[in-house]
């Protein structure tokens, strides 16, 4: 009997029993095996099951995998930001057809690419920049609205699922706030917007300007081309905002080698691991926490969802 932990090689073999009067038996590789099976999709799972040809841990050895802190690096480095090119599903096909992957890589076979992370926006519109490349078009007009929306049935929590949701499937990377820490325009990455010395707002006033980070351009575009921005995010609704979107960030969240996601238990709740990188020292320690999605922090409500579901998600492994 085969160990469950072995995971076979597309050279390996697996024998099949024919149920015929005459029993033949047939050796093939475990990658003609798994073409054979996805060819009739409608029972895959139970016989990939049944003869043991996947295994629970995704396998990164026939592509290159990028990770959040690849993306930071770049960003901080070079102001620009890298993209996935290439996914080979071939070489783990079995694992392919029964799981979904970490970046969304070959959860379409035939378009192993499509709704991964760390791929460009797919635009619905041409690209219009005020230089054809790079530079946002400049609008004169102020956008208004009524101060207040009131309805009889919905509340703010419906409108924080909806950002949740968003958060599911896009993620734009922008350009670091440490690279806009002046009150000037920098081509490609920072905009300001000046505060005028009559304005009631005084700690407004002491800033001198609003300073508005750009999203990143994906390197090499905004120069001969129009300049592209990254989705860190699968289009997949997924999981990504709890578990992230690469298996090199999977550690962060994951309780060692078990199924549990990491938590920690205080002032009597069990909610998500703090960053420790915002402790002053032990004593002062903002309560930021560390999720598959950064912006966990934006808002209270944002934060409870990723604690309800993350909670949810170790009920699950509990039982």
């Amino acid at each position: 009997m085969r160990n469950r932990q072995h995971r076979p090689s597309n050279h390996s073999t697996v024998t099949l029993h024919s149920t015929h009067k005459t029993s033949t038996t047939q050796r093939l590789t475990v990658l003609d095996r798994c073409k054979q099976i996805q060819a009739n999709p409608s029972n895959a799972a139970e016989i990939l099951l049944r003869e043991r040809l996947i295994f629970s841990v995704e396998d990164l050895s026939g592509r290159r995998a990028l990770t959040q802190e690849e993306v930071v690096q770049s960003n901080m480095a070079f102001g620009c930001v890298p993209r996935l090119d290439e996914a080979e599903c071939q070489r783990s096909l079995c694992y392919n057809l029964y799981y979904r992957t970490m970046d969304g890589t070959c959860n379409n076979l035939l378009r192993p690419l499509r709704g991964a992370a760390f791929r460009p926006y797919n635009r619905l519109l041409l690209p219009e920049y005020d230089n054809k490349l790079s530079e946002p078009v400049v609008s004169r007009f102020i956008l208004s609205s009524r101060k207040t929306v009131q309805h009889g049935e919905y509340n703010a929590l419906l409108m924080q699922w909806g950002q949740y949701l968003i958060h599911e499937m896009a993620k734009t990377t922008l350009v670091p706030s440490a690279k806009c820490n002046v009150c000037k325009n920098i081509r490609g990455r920072c905009m300001t917007v000046p505060i005028l010395p009559k304005d009631p707002n005084k700690t407004f006033k002491s800033n001198r300007c609003i300073r508005v980070s750009r999203s990143s351009a994906i390197c090499g575009s905004g120069k001969q081309k129009p300049r592209q921005q990254l989705n860190e995010n699968t289009n997949f609704i997924d999981g990504s905002p709890i578990y992230g979107s690469s298996v090199g960030d999977l550690h962060k969240f994951r309780e060692g080698k078990t199924g549990f996601l990491k938590t920690v238990f205080f002032n009597g709740l069990r909610l998500l691991p703090f960053d420790i990188r915002k402790c002053r020292n032990a004593a002062s320690c903002s309560a930021i926490f560390v999720a598959g999605d950064s912006r966990v922090n934006l808002f209270m409500g944002l934060s409870s969802y990723h604690i309800i579901l993350t909670r949810e998600h170790n009920r699950y492994v509990s039982i």
